[in-house]
């Protein structure tokens, strides 16, 4: 379902909840059984903390289950009680550790209070019992992720159809038709099919390098990279994530004849034959912005001439070499701010590692925490921006030091890995190196910055 479309979804969704039931119920045989006593109910007490802060993802047609149907929440309310409370939703990797805790809040941040997870763990405790629709509480509508006064929506000229992997990555190349340079102060992905659509990296090819690459669908295979030797990461995207949008006042530069392309990670689960035909709604700005907007990934250093350090494992030098079974290993990575001409703003951080990375931190000069991704999963990945004023957020200048510390666990612990070495054949861990591939891995911390 595109984007465009389910605000009116989302409107008459609350509405229509007691018509809308699907799914297998699984407590009791009637759907409206415990609709009484001194326990919370859907429809009193739990739908007014699911509806909006779950179903901008849990949506009908989504990527997943549909929450806005009592039924389908009456039968998973022991896996929501169980995901919620172990923090695994809904999905948010910013969690502060004991050495690296962010001062500044994020914006977006979907996390549930402790009094909203006991609730659905209450519920589920209870039997999940809905209560009386006609006695329903209000719930707000959840926020519908969309760029407002976009100025073009690109499409690729062909469409995706998923083989039997049950992971695959393509690219897709669109043109934003540029004579001349503009600026760009909002990008939103569309989604179009939902369920196998697992993550976005919307990037520019400023040199249009993939019309090279690419078919004359505009779609090519980029498991191992995109094949384009310079790109500019402008956005990411994740089943209910927001769409980005430049700080007031600026934006990023896109030179004429460049090229967007788009990397799709897809999840159809073994079912081929699967049509997707995602796109990208672009944002221009008139004129020249007061500040410029950029975006870029700092990291994936191979040598200690670039900034890599010491490591726990390494042969006596720095050596990026995560060994097969180990647990808990960790890399880290220096990176000295060049010579500007005026301090820059930090905007926005984000995180970027493969199947076998578990957490990392982004400090400056370092002791200042900008971001800790403890609960990194390379399926959820996506930049967090601080809810401060500009003058409020952190900014770097010559000579500052950006450290970055990824940890990883390449063992069967590991659950994400356990699955990518199966799809390789393989029942032990491998030595794993720097690189683009699957069993490969990357350190690269993504940072927005104003100057």
């Amino acid at each position: 379902m595109r984007a465009e479309t389910r605000a009116g979804v989302f409107a008459a969704g609350w509405l229509a909840l007691s018509g809308c039931a699907t799914g297998e119920i699984k407590v009791g045989e009637d759907s409206t059984a415990a609709t009484s006593g001194d326990g919370p109910t859907w429809y009193q007490d739990v739908a007014p903390v699911v509806i909006p802060n779950c179903t901008g993802c849990h949506y009908p047609g989504g990527p997943s289950f549909d929450l806005t149907s009592p039924a389908t929440a009456q039968s998973m309310a022991g896996r929501m009680a169980f995901m919620t409370a172990e923090g695994l939703m809904p999905p948010w990797a910013a969690e502060p550790t004991e050495t690296c805790q962010p001062t500044l809040p994020w914006k977006d941040d979907p996390r549930l209070s402790a009094e909203e997870i006991a609730l659905l763990a209450a519920w589920s405790e209870a039997g999940a019992p809905l209560g009386d629709p006609a006695d329903a509480a209000p719930a707000e509508a959840p926020v519908v992720p969309t760029l407002e006064d976009a100025d073009v929506t690109l499409t690729p000229v062909g469409s995706y159809t998923s083989g039997a992997a049950a992971d695959e990555f393509w690219c897709f190349v669109v043109d934003p038709g540029l004579s001349a340079p503009r600026f760009l102060d909002g990008v939103e992905f569309v989604a179009d099919n939902g369920p196998i659509s697992h993550h976005a990296l919307i990037m520019l090819d400023a040199n249009a390098e993939s019309d090279a690459v690419a078919g004359a669908d505009g779609w090519y295979e980029c498991s191992g990279g995109m094949g384009i030797s310079s790109t500019q990461l402008l956005a990411t995207w994740v089943p209910g994530a927001q769409p980005f949008e430049a700080a007031e006042g600026a934006g990023t530069y896109i030179p004429a004849n460049s090229r967007i392309v788009v990397q799709m990670h897809y999840h159809p689960s073994g079912r081929s034959g699967e049509v997707d035909q995602p796109g990208v709604r672009l944002r221009w700005m008139s004129g020249v912005p007061a500040r410029y907007q950029l975006t870029t990934l700092i990291g994936n250093f191979p040598t200690e001439a670039y900034g890599l350090m010491d490591g726990p494992d390494d042969p006596g030098f720095p050596l990026f070499f995560i060994p097969a079974g180990s647990p808990d290993h960790t890399e880290t990575m220096r990176y000295t701010v060049p010579p500007v001409d005026r301090d820059l703003t930090i905007t926005h951080v984000g995180a970027h590692m493969h199947l076998v990375g578990q957490g990392m931190d982004v400090r400056l000069n370092g002791d200042d925490c900008l971001l800790s991704a403890s609960r990194y999963d390379y399926n959820w990945q996506r930049s967090y921006e601080y809810d401060v004023p500009v003058d409020e957020m952190p900014t770097v200048r010559t000579g500052d030091e950006l450290q970055i510390e990824c940890r990883y666990n390449n063992s069967l612990s590991n659950p994400a890995l356990e699955g990518a070495l199966d799809d390789a054949g393989l029942t032990e861990p491998v030595d794993v190196w720097l690189g683009e591939g699957t069993l490969d891995e990357m350190c690269l911390a993504m940072v927005g910055f104003l100057y």
